[in-house]
């Protein structure tokens, strides 16, 4: 799928599951470097610190659980599905999919403007709706060997164990 109109895109969706791509927060911030780069305030190069990409704290192992189950988009539409994260039996994320800020459709349409998406790709959306934190980044959860449970209205729910450090 390369440059594909906004119109055919439901025709390249083979159905929609539940993910979880688990994050280890603590570990963002070993993810930088020094690098001259132009100020975009002054249009001075200096000798800055650089934040990397989310690489420690999105990679490990047992991390990315996915599926079980496709639901096809003929049994499901998107719009206001509740997702939930459930961590140690208490809920840390409760919204609905209308408080994506790009719809799957616009983030297909956008990836296949930059790059050729391959048959069967998994493509994630990311999540909404943190509990009780003002800033996402500082969500802090109980440091112990538990369960992690989402769920997605009418998709599925997907239970893996995670252990916090």
């Amino acid at each position: 799928m390369r440059n594909i109109n906004s119109g055919k895109i439901q025709d390249y969706i083979l159905g929609y599951t539940v993910f979880n791509d688990v994050t280890a927060p603590g570990e963002a911030s070993k993810d930088w470097y020094y690098a001259r780069r132009r100020d975009p305030n002054d249009g001075v190069v200096k000798r800055m610190i650089v934040r990397g990409a989310h690489f420690r704290n999105k990679n490990r192992d047992t991390f990315a659980v996915l599926g079980s189950i496709i639901t096809t988009p003929d049994e499901v539409k998107l719009d206001r599905l509740r997702m939930m994260s459930i961590y140690d039996n208490k809920v840390i994320q409760d919204s609905t999919t209308d408080e994506f800020i790009f719809s799957p459709e616009e983030i297909i349409r956008e990836l296949s403007t930059i790059l050729t998406i391959p048959q069967l790709s998994v493509i994630t959306t990311g999540t909404v709706g943190y509990s009780g934190a003002e800033d996402t980044s500082e969500y802090k959860l109980e440091a112990k060997s538990t369960t992690m449970e989402v769920h997605v209205e009418r998709i599925g729910s997907l239970v893996n164990p995670v252990k916090v450090i």
